[in-house]
């Protein structure tokens, strides 16, 4: 039996099921975290 206690708000979801407006915060924060990574380089 599999007890998956995290919050709803916390389970991954598919690509497909975010909105547009979650999926440009998501490219704008990944984009963050490259350029950031990149400093460090």
């Amino acid at each position: 039996m599999n007890h998956d206690t995290r919050r709803l708000e916390a389970i991954p979801l598919d690509w497909n099921a975010l909105s547009e407006q979650q999926r440009n915060a998501v490219e704008a924060a990944s984009g963050w975290l490259v350029d950031a990574l990149g400093d460090f380089q």
